[in-house]
């Protein structure tokens, strides 16, 4: 059952993703799982720091939002990383975020 009890005995990155029904490689993970408990973590402070009145549901959306939003930019990150030679030859060809040259030309 999703509590926040039983979120805060979580430790591991697999454990929070597996809770909140977030799906991952765990090769994917392996070399991202502290920057993804990091990031998870200053989300936790700022979603801890809300003083409005919160149902422990929308406390718990609030968790899973932050988690997979965290994930999401992780893997991104590393596919914009790796496709250097991608958008030197004319852009990003799996996300469109980085036109090439003769895209900003037009």
């Amino acid at each position: 059952m999703l509590t926040l009890e039983a979120l805060s005995k979580l430790e591991r990155a697999e454990e929070f993703l597996e809770f909140f029904g977030i799906e991952y490689d765990p090769e994917a993970l392996k070399p991202r799982r502290v920057r993804l408990l990091k990031r998870y973590g200053m989300s936790v402070a700022m979603i801890d720091r809300i003083t409005a009145p919160l149902s422990e549901a929308e406390r718990l959306k609030l968790h899973e939002e932050a988690l997979r939003g965290q994930w999401e930019r992780l893997v991104l990150e590393t596919v914009c990383a790796s496709s250097y030679y991608a958008k030197k030859a004319g852009g990003c060809a799996s996300c469109g975020t980085h036109p090439g040259p003769a895209a900003q030309a037009a």
